[in-house]
């Protein structure tokens, strides 16, 4: 486990895995380990107290805030990285097959917004300027058919 943690970390890009309650059991970002995906409600809080399975981890939310959901496993959020980097990403996120644990990979959201502007400005260019050629065209035939009028009274 430590040496995936260790893979993700090199990978630059904040990964982690929860558990079933949400707390980080394994993450790129060591500051990031025990605490949560949301905040836990007191009941769930005072169960994983008494089995002290996290020991005394404050098992606070992680700093990833305003998720707007994309599709099912996919997710806008910002997140504050170790260094204080205030961020927009994307969140893909997946089960962990035969567990009830959830992998979470945030991948920097200025790459695939970039390159959707990009793509949506060749669209609109590649419908405009077709359009202007047909506009002109026309203004071209109507033009010469009125002057061919003229030309003949």
């Amino acid at each position: 486990l430590f040496r995936s943690e260790a893979d993700w970390h090199e990978a630059n890009r904040p990964a982690y895995v929860s558990d079933a309650h949400g707390v980080v059991l394994i993450t790129s970002v060591p500051s990031w380990r025990f605490l949560t995906t949301e905040p836990l409600s007191r009941p769930v809080l005072a169960e994983i107290r008494a089995s002290q399975q996290f020991g005394d981890a404050p098992l606070v939310p992680l700093p990833i805030t305003k998720p707007e959901a994309l599709s099912a496993d996919v997710a806008l959020v910002h997140a504050i990285t170790p260094g204080g980097s205030d961020a927009e990403y994307l969140r893909l996120s997946t089960a962990v097959p035969s567990t009830p644990w959830r992998l979470d990979y945030l991948v920097p959201a200025e790459a695939p917004i970039a390159a959707a502007q990009r793509e949506m400005r060749l669209l609109v260019l590649g419908v405009l300027v077709p359009l202007i050629a047909l506009a002109a065209y026309l203004l071209w035939r109507r033009h010469s058919g009125q002057m061919r009028i003229a030309a003949e009274q």
